[in-house]
């Protein structure tokens, strides 16, 4: 068995009710050839593989969640791996902002977050701030700068996991929603906060800000904000403001600040991202036309495809028509969590040959685009995890990998042939 096996499990199964038993003499005998012994490290690169035609080819790499292993930032083995195959890396629930501040986060006055560094902007009337937790956020950061992989920040402001004591009156679950004012400056305070600190963790380890994170999804998922009715969110505030959300633009403008006071706003670009993006692609456009309505430039540089798909769904011809319509507005896009699930009756050759079709696809838009409109066009495709096992879907086997790194799949190969 190959160095990367993890465990051999045998599963006995009786009648119902308690019963004796005995295993004895048991004999293994292997009946097919099984997965071939692949050495990972020996794998064509996926980034070398697209170098000149995408500027980053990117995955999910966790430092320490629990429910789905994620724990490859600190596995010498698998970084070395990411290494070899991506220039970039996403966090899949480290930075959201649920892991910066919980329902149990300490309340501290604004002066002791004053003194720990916290952006308290003038518009701040409260006495009292959530205290934010950036001990994780530190290490990934270091193992960024150790393996030399750049990260997509992911996310600022989501409607979900978001504790809902942020919108709460004193931070009190118990107390109503706070007024408009309150949450500009709760907004703001926590914006500028996360940014400051990531940038200055980056000047302590590189020298300069902007050198490990190279853009931030500032806002995911507006588009579809009523998806979860049963939290305390943003609109219990604000309300439905429909394409034009003043708080929405207002956090980008806020972003913005923070790369311009750091001097990054050429390096570093602020992202809008979304899922089911074929199904509602000119919301977001316009949504986007309305954040950089207005201002000194395009606050948002750039618009995030999720690309969550199926075998089945969506069809190529409507994907690509979405990457055309994202394209024309000149920014830059980048395909951000892309995996592909196995449909009922559908198998792997089936689910290689619609990632064939896909990239293909992206790479097809991407090179024929008017070049004088986006000059940088699709600039990044991160696909949304290493291994099926350990992915958000993997009773649906979405991935290139499935058991193990040394288990590529069909759909790796083919990847590598559209690049081709």
């Amino acid at each position: 068995m190959p160095e990367e096996f993890d465990a051999l499990q045998f599963y006995f199964e009786g009648p119902d009710g308690n019963y004796d038993f005995m295993i004895d003499d048991l004999t293994i005998t292997q009946m097919t050839e099984g997965i071939p012994v692949i050495d990972p490290f020996a794998l064509p690169s996926l980034k070398d593989s697209y170098n000149g035609i995408f500027e980053r080819f990117g995955n999910v790499l966790n430092y320490e969640t629990v429910w789905n292993n994620g724990t490859q930032l600190q596995d010498e083995k698998i970084m070395q791996f990411a290494q070899k195959q991506f220039n970039s890396f996403t966090l899949e629930n480290e930075m959201k902002p649920d892991f910066i501040f919980s329902e149990w986060s300490d309340v501290i006055s604004v002066d002791e977050a004053k003194a720990l560094g916290y952006v308290i902007p003038d518009n701040y009337k409260e006495s009292m701030v959530l205290q934010l937790s950036f001990d994780t956020v530190d290490r990934i950061l270091e193992q960024a700068k150790k393996y030399g992989i750049p990260m997509r920040a992911h996310v600022l402001m989501w409607h979900q996991q978001t504790a809902n004591r942020f919108f709460k009156t004193d931070y009190d679950n118990n107390k109503g929603a706070v007024s408009k004012e309150v949450m500009d400056a709760r907004l703001e305070f926590y914006i500028k906060t996360v940014m400051k600190h990531v940038m200055e963790k980056e000047k302590s380890l590189t020298g300069k800000a902007g050198t490990l994170v190279y853009c931030w999804d500032v806002t995911n998922e507006y588009i579809h904000r009523t998806n979860d009715p049963r939290e305390t969110s943003w609109m219990d505030v604000y309300g439905d403001m429909g394409l034009q959300p003043t708080y929405v633009k207002k956090a980008y403008q806020v972003a913005y600040e923070m790369l311009k006071q750091y001097n990054v706003q050429n390096e570093v670009t602020l992202f809008y991202n979304d899922y089911d993006e074929y199904f509602c692609a000119d919301d977001i456009v316009t949504l986007v036309n309305y954040i950089n309505s207005g201002e000194e430039t395009n606050i948002c540089g750039g618009i995030g495809m999720q690309s969550h798909m199926s075998v089945e769904e969506p069809s190529l011809e409507l994907y690509g028509e979405t990457l055309d319509k994202f394209l024309a507005t000149g920014l830059q896009v980048h395909v951000t969590e892309l995996d592909i699930q196995i449909d009922e009756g559908k198998d792997e050759d089936a689910q290689a040959e619609k990632y064939k079709g896909i990239f293909s696809t992206i790479r097809d838009r991407h090179e024929k685009r008017d070049k004088t409109v986006n000059p940088r066009g699709v600039t990044c495709v991160t696909v949304w995890g290493l291994l099926d096992k350990d992915s958000w879907r993997s009773e649906s086997s979405p991935l290139l990998f499935g058991t193990g790194l040394n288990d590529p799949k069909p759909a790796f190969y083919s990847v590598l042939e559209a690049a081709k």
